[in-house]
């Protein structure tokens, strides 16, 4: 199966919210009153306050008719590029800085030096929690508008799992006329994304911050950091691990998080998207049944296969990754250092009961980028689908609810009506007996 041309493949926020922004300045700020992000200091950030943000390059005419590439790809500052940062500034606190970590640093900091950058990766907590740092380490500054705002500020976990779904609901409206059901998966070092497009046009969406760490890790963590607060530590850089919980607050990885999807079928799309597409057709030829010789782009043919071989196909050159000496390997049968994120990813989600087969395809890469329409946006970013499945759960209890209310009304009622009713023959029955005997119905002779 083909792919449709024209349509923007590229599965990314950053291509959604430049769409965002453009059509904010043409059509009179209609995109003002959503929260975007997150402040330094926790505060909602709008959209209308980070256009006040003096010297903001992203909302220039110029920097919107300049290519994504040179401009809102790197609006994205990642969990994988702070650490990147963090780490390079030690070396460079050093009485003897490496040359060649000095200069990946500066690379970095140009790379992020534009006004108006967000950053991703992690809960809302933890993308608050680095943006003094990165502020100071990008800018030399922590200087702030009236607003709060900062020069780089944290995009909401909820809004960029909004924006990569807007990205690409034009081409799934393509592909939704061959399939009962479109699932978009963006799989990144530190978040994941599950978008849902159904037939009827209406759209679900879901997220899972940190899913590689369990959440018995991520209650250490948690842990960890709250420690550092309370001594004042938090600037300092942790090189100790997060100490132990205590054995009654620790949980089992058999109770972490998952995310749902319901409905799937034969007839279902699944599009892995993000850093998958680069290593999905190695998983696909890895399986059993699989000729390694038959063409596994995936970015423009849709193959049929059950899930349950994707994992283990996963799960097998996971182990190999792990046991082999990666110098040794051939470089044309090296294994992707990403496919354990992969897998991890595959273990978060419950596809549910359907063991059959469904059919997969990898996202497609920058050179697919194209313009994000208007009704992308909108199907995105109005209250019929804002919270996906899980506002659609609520309304049905709602219903339940209203459906055991009027059942209990009508019992009521039915129960009242009955006791009027035997009410009315007792009286009917009292006059009766009150012609026959002189005493009052009831009561008993006495011997």
């Amino acid at each position: 199966m083909t792919q449709p041309n024209g349509l923007n493949g590229y599965a990314s926020w950053s291509i959604a919210f430049k769409a965002m922004v453009k059509y904010n300045k043409t059509f009179d700020h209609i995109f003002d009153h959503i929260v975007i992000g997150k402040k330094p200091n926790g505060d909602d950030l709008l959209l209308s306050e980070w256009y006040t943000i003096p010297d903001n390059f992203f909302i220039r005419d110029d920097t919107l008719m300049l290519p994504f590439k040179e401009t809102f790809k790197n609006i994205d500052l990642g969990g994988g590029d702070q650490k990147k940062i963090e780490k390079l500034s030690l070396n460079a606190e050093l009485p003897n800085p490496v040359e060649k970590l000095e200069s990946q640093l500066v690379a970095l900091k140009m790379k992020y030096i534009n006004v108006g950058v967000l950053t991703t990766g992690g809960s809302d907590n933890d993308r608050i929690n680095n943006l003094s740092k990165l502020n100071t380490l990008i800018h030399n500054n922590t200087e702030h508008d009236d607003t709060g705002s900062y020069k780089i500020n944290a995009l909401k976990l909820d809004v960029e799992t909004q924006l990569t779904g807007a990205a690409f609901y034009d081409k799934a409206q393509q592909l939704i006329k061959q399939y009962d059901k479109v699932c978009l998966i963006p799989i990144g070092s530190t978040d994941l994304h599950v978008i849902t497009y159904n037939s009827d046009k209406t759209v679900h969406f879901d997220n899972l911050d940190n899913y590689t760490v369990s959440d018995t890790e991520k209650r250490r963590l948690d842990q960890w950091r709250s420690w550092r607060r309370q001594w004042g530590m938090e600037d300092l850089p942790a090189h100790r691990p997060p100490p132990p919980l205590p054995p009654t607050s620790i949980k089992g990885d058999s109770e972490d998080v998952t995310i749902n999807i319901t409905g799937i079928n034969e007839n279902t799309l699944i599009v892995f998207a993000g850093s998958s597409r680069h290593y999905l057709g190695d998983i696909y030829k890895n399986c059993q049944d699989v000729g390694v010789t038959e063409d596994a782009d995936l970015t423009k043919n849709a193959k049929q296969i059950t899930l349950e071989k994707i994992k283990k196909s996963a799960f097998n050159l996971m182990q190999q990754l792990n046991s082999t000496n990666s110098k040794t390997i051939p470089p044309n049968k090296k294994i992707n250092s990403k496919i354990p994120d992969f897998y991890k990813s595959l273990q978060r989600i419950n596809f549910g009961r359907h063991t059959g087969n469904v059919h997969i395809m990898a996202g497609e890469d920058e050179d697919s980028v194209a313009d994000v329409t208007l009704d992308a946006l909108q199907k995105f970013f109005t209250k019929p689908v804002k919270g996906g499945e899980k506002s659609r759960k609520s309304k049905s209890k709602k219903t339940k609810k209203s459906k055991k209310s009027k059942k209990s009304k009508k019992s009521k009622k039915s129960k009242k009506s009955k006791k009027s009713k035997k009410s009315k023959k007792i009286k009917r029955s009292n006059k009766k007996r009150s012609y026959k005997q002189k005493k009052p119905y009831g009561t008993r002779k006495s011997k």
